[in-house]
């Protein structure tokens, strides 16, 4: 049983880690800033990770990449930041996702554009 939840641990660390240095890449390197978006999005698939944690991550990228260090914004702000951000590199995000193995565009994450399913993301 302990070793099981250590074992368990050490999975949650190094997927905070991957995040982390993700978000870190995007932020610090610029060139680096779209496809290291798209690896969040692609292990927020692969690796199950929460639409919350992948939200947070994405809106601190993209509040720190817009040359505010104000990471406690108002969340109206912030949301409209975040989308607009996320609307920029849309296409390029989007291509890298759907060519991954079995990913499909039902697969995602519509929900850190404001869009509920399919319809309403083709409708914007």
């Amino acid at each position: 049983m302990c070793e099981q939840s250590r074992s368990g641990d050490e999975l949650s660390n190094r997927v905070s880690t991957l995040l982390n240095c993700l978000a870190a890449l995007a932020v610090n390197y610029p060139v680096l800033t779209r496809e290291s978006v798209a690896g969040l999005l692609l292990f927020h698939r692969q690796l199950s990770i929460p639409i919350q944690t992948l939200r947070r991550l994405v809106r601190n990228v993209a509040v720190l990449r817009s040359g505010s260090a104000d990471l406690s914004k108002d969340a109206n702000t912030s949301d409209a930041q975040t989308l607009s951000f996320l609307s920029s590199m849309l296409s390029y995000v989007l291509r890298l996702f759907l060519k991954e193995k079995d990913n499909r565009l039902e697969d995602f994450p519509l929900g850190l554009l404001g869009c509920n399913d399919l319809k309403e993301f083709f409708e914007r």
